[in-house]
């Protein structure tokens, strides 16, 4: 596809200050800088079919945090598919007519919610980071099994470990910003999914002193921490592997005791 993207959507965004396209994370990205901020275009592929694609919105503002706006409605409109992917048969020539329409989509729509991302202060936005998680909980979910492939469908001592030491690789990596708030969301989310598919738990939104939390409830021991977004945010900051470990390891023992039972 970096050839295709290349040939049809690169002239344009790069007419309007984005640079040329990059691979990070196997998805393909578009970067530039506004009004001192990072503003950038993702293009990536759906997990089980490699001919379906999508495109998403973020904005780095420095001190006032990752703003991101996927096209959930805009896509399913424009590309006429229930699951808001753009598709093509498999072909180069398809493949051109389709970023085709994509590249409109970037302009008259995309590149004007960039902007308004980009002009917004910090206490305009969502007002919490677990807005977002509520919004795209289980897309994160999907593109960390996309892009870790992580044992996902059980929740024992390999499985565990296993995804500890993916999220470890992550939080080792020398990424920027936008990628490493990026990968914090997609692991919340991942491990949020597995206790709720193991344990029985449910997402609960609580408003705590003014900040809305969107984390898990009905968990199986009620001094298990839940709040993976928070815990995993604190673990990239502070570089400390312990407190995903920690937290896991007492959720595997919860569960254990209530399959016991």
């Amino acid at each position: 596809m970096k050839k295709e993207l290349e040939e049809v959507v690169s002239p344009a965004l790069e007419k309007v200050g984005f640079g040329e396209i990059k691979i990070i994370d196997g998805n393909w990205v578009y970067e530039r800088m506004v009004k001192h901020c990072v503003q950038r275009i993702v293009i990536y592929a759906h997990r089980f079919d490699q001919t379906k694609f999508r495109y998403q919105l973020f904005v780095d503002a420095g001190k006032g945090g990752i703003r991101s706006d996927i096209f959930n409605i805009l896509t399913d409109n424009e590309a006429g598919t229930l699951d808001g992917f753009w598709k093509y048969n498999g072909t180069s020539e398809d493949l051109k007519a389709v970023l085709g329409e994509v590249l409109i989509s970037i302009m008259d729509k995309g590149i004007p919610r960039l902007e308004k991302l980009s002009s917004l202060k910090p206490t305009d936005q969502t007002g919490s980071k677990y807005v977002r998680l509520k919004a795209e909980h289980e897309l994160l979910n999907e593109r960390f099994i996309q892009r870790k492939a992580p044992i996902a469908d059980r929740f024992d001592e390999e499985s565990v470990s296993g995804w500890i030491n993916l999220i470890e690789e992550d939080m080792d990596e020398d990424s920027d910003e936008i990628t490493r708030t990026e990968h914090i969301y997609e692991a919340a989310a991942f491990l949020s999914h597995r206790v709720i598919e193991a344990a029985g738990a449910e997402w609960v939104s609580e408003n705590i002193i003014g900040t809305e939390y969107f984390r898990l409830g009905n968990v199986p021991h009620p001094f298990v921490e839940v709040d993976y977004l928070g815990r995993i945010g604190a673990a990239f900051k502070d570089h400390n592997k312990a407190i995903i470990r920690r937290d896991l390891e007492k959720m595997l023992k919860a569960i254990h005791k209530m399959n016991e039972k």
